[in-house]
Parts: C-alpha cells; structure tokens; sequence
C-alpha cells in the first residue's frame, strides 16, 4: 500500500505540473487516470487471489477427473477386447468340441446300426435255418407216412391180385419194391 500511496503523490504531482499541457489538454484528468490503474490494480490482485486461483484449482481438479476416467476408460475398452478374444476362443473350442462329440456321435451310431442290421441278419438266419429243419423233418415225417400207407395199400392190392395173404417177409420184399420203382417215377 505504501508504493500505491507514492504512486499516487507522483500522479497528482505530475497532474499538478501538466495541467496547462499534455493530457489535460485533451481532457483527461491525471487524477483520475491514477485512480483508475489503481483501483484497476487491486481489482486485479483480488481477483487474482479470491477468485482466479480457486477458479484454476477447479479447472485443474477437473482436468485430472477427466484424465483419470480416459485411463479407465482405456482400461475397460482393453478388458473388453480381452474379454471378446476370450470368448472367441472358447467358442471356437467349444464349437470344436461338438463337432468332435457329433462325429463320434455319428460313428457310434453307424456302429449300433451295423451291429443291430448284423444281429437281425444272424436272427434271420436261424430263424430260416430253424424253418428249413422243421420242413425236411415234416416231410421226412410225411414221407415215413406215405411210405406206410403205400406200403399197406400195395399189401392190399397184391392180396387182391394174389388171392392170397403172403408171409411177412415176401410182404416187406414186395414192398420194398413197389416204393423203389415209386421213388423212380
């Protein structure tokens, strides 16, 4: 406050020498003028003090806020870049993974199905086996019967051409041979 005091005493004095001349021709008052820078001065200063610093404090605090949220900003895009190649690859493993339990799938599968069609093949076989074996022994069976019908009725029609009963023995030959000349025909 001192250096303002003497800086006004220069300004009045110099006011006071010029006042006939200079800027007091043009209608400035020194005075006046000096007050002004002054008061220009300290409105500066106070500013300066009360409100540009808590001003720039704030713009500073805000700068870094801002700063610190670009950084995590950055942070959470390279986790989510991560966290995206991530999942591509396990899903890329586990597309992978069915694939290989569907081929396995599907080789099972043709597997279960060659050993049911060969199951049924083998059943069918003995099932056709079985049939051809019931056949020959039916006709076998039927044969054997035919053969003793044939038999008692050629006994008969020889004792009717005959007139006469033959012995077992002369029987069973003549029978013997009518079936031979039966089977020929």
């Amino acid at each position: 406050m001192a250096v303002l005091n003497h800086i006004l005493l220069a300004a009045t004095e110099a006011a006071a020498e010029n006042t006939a001349g200079g800027l007091g021709s043009i209608g400035l008052d020194w005075r006046a003028l000096v007050f002004q820078l002054v008061n220009f001065a300290l409105l500066f200063w106070l500013l300066k003090k009360v409100a540009y610093q808590p001003i720039l404090g704030v713009l500073e605090d805000r700068r870094r806020r801002i700063e610190e949220s670009e950084a995590t900003a950055r942070q959470i895009e390279e986790t989510s870049r991560q966290t995206a190649a991530r999942q591509a690859a396990l899903l890329a493993e586990a597309r992978r993974e069915a694939d290989a339990m569907l081929a396995r799938s599907r080789e099972e599968a043709a597997k279960l199905l060659a050993q049911a069609e060969s199951r049924a093949r083998t059943q069918t076989e003995q099932l056709l086996e079985t049939a051809h074996q019931r056949v020959a022994q039916e006709v076998a069976e039927a044969k054997a019967g035919l053969r003793k019908e044939l038999a008692g009725l050629v006994v008969a029609a020889t004792a009717v051409l005959i007139d006469e009963k033959l012995d077992e023995r002369k029987d069973a030959a003549l029978v013997q041979k009518a079936l031979q000349r039966a089977e020929r025909s």
